[in-house]
């Protein structure tokens, strides 16, 4: 047996029933987050529709801080592991794409996003690190990832791979408001593909954007 070994702490074994607790209380609070915002909620709100006491609660989570990054994580862990898995270039774009489609039949989740990402601007609230450190992620990896796959050169003088990738941004977070807005559903992802392939004759790698391809 190795030092390294001899010196590792003992794994702690997860309670299935601990976990899936956890889990329904933050499913409950992005609820209630995405209603009203974080200011507006409380630890009783979050504990009575959850079935628990505060206590019970508390337990799990110790602060409403600390249930707020908790939805937080668990919003981004899925998206951020599935991106990490795809190629760069066009195959991140229609990866991308795909993302938004699928976040269109969560109601809750897309009044989530609008939420905080508003509600967390000042830096006392919680979340504003959080969100700080989120944007700045997105805009790094969507700019290596799509480094070399548009011809900045050939575009308007200024523009850059970041340029590019401020646009996309922009435009995925705007749409989403007017979904939340507009009385008629908004294909948000439709969009954002019709404004990536008026773009598609700077693109060098000449794959398709389009959702439907992983080319």
């Amino acid at each position: 047996m190795t030092a390294g070994a001899e010196s590792a702490p003992p794994r702690k074994r997860r309670n299935p029933k601990g976990e899936a607790r956890r889990e329904h209380i933050l499913d409950v609070a992005r609820t209630i987050f995405s209603e009203g915002g974080y200011h507006s909620a409380s630890i009783a709100d979050i504990a009575a529709r959850a079935g628990i006491s505060q206590a019970g609660l508390l337990h799990h989570f110790p602060s409403k801080p600390e249930i707020l990054l908790a939805v937080l994580n668990a919003r981004d862990l899925e998206d951020n592991r599935k991106a990490d898995d795809q190629p760069a270039g066009v195959p991140y774009l229609n990866h991308y794409i795909r993302v938004l489609d699928s976040h269109a039949s969560d109601p809750a989740l897309l009044q989530l996003n609008a939420m905080i990402s508003a509600e967390a601007i000042p830096d006392s609230h919680p979340a504003h690190d959080y969100m700080v450190r989120l944007y700045r992620e997105r805009l790094e990896g969507f700019t290596a990832a799509l480094e070399g796959t548009f011809d900045t050169d050939a575009m308007p003088d200024g523009v850059t791979t970041t340029t590019i990738a401020r646009w996309i941004m922009a435009l995925s977070e705007g749409l989403r408001l007017q979904m939340l807005y507009e009385e008629e559903p908004l294909d948000r992802a439709r969009i954002l593909t019709e404004f990536l392939q008026t773009l598609s004759a700077f693109v060098v790698d000449k794959g398709p954007i389009t959702p439907d391809s992983d080319a």
